[in-house]
């Protein structure tokens, strides 16, 4: 977890859009721990949509992702690059941010959405990057 250094000052801000663009290819061993963690995140200053990009899962990844109001993107796994599907992604999103994720990366902190993007809000950052802590597997 990270914090950011510097004060925010809520009146500042209008509830800013938050599009959490996730790649996917049969992430459902993890992706519905990734999208309730997701669901409990805190923070008054952003609002958040999630568009999950698919490239042609068969193990439960769309159920789950359609269970949680995921707005889902296709594209074909002969089609699959990162960069491609990502680039999907953030065409299909209507946020005023972008936030990057793989569907097997589980946010470990009800503030990390605020922690992550606080920086690119107010201006002292045009990028952030979270760390990333490995699990058991």
């Amino acid at each position: 977890m990270f914090e950011a250094n510097c004060q925010v000052q809520a009146w500042a801000y209008v509830a800013m859009l938050v599009s959490i663009v996730i790649r996917t290819l049969d992430e459902a061993q993890y992706l519905g721990e990734v999208l309730d963690a997701i669901a409990r995140q805190t923070s008054s200053l952003f609002e958040w949509e999630v568009v999950l990009v698919d490239s042609g899962s068969k193990d439960g990844t769309l159920e789950i992702a359609n269970r949680h109001g995921c707005r889902i993107q296709h594209i074909a796994r002969e089609d699959f690059s990162f960069g491609r599907s990502l680039n999907i992604g953030c065409e299909a999103a209507a946020g005023e941010v972008l936030v990057l994720l793989s569907g097997h990366c589980v946010p470990t902190t009800k503030n990390w959405l605020h922690a992550i993007c606080t920086p690119i809000a107010d201006g002292s950052a045009d990028y952030t990057y979270g760390r990333q802590l490995s699990g058991p597997d």
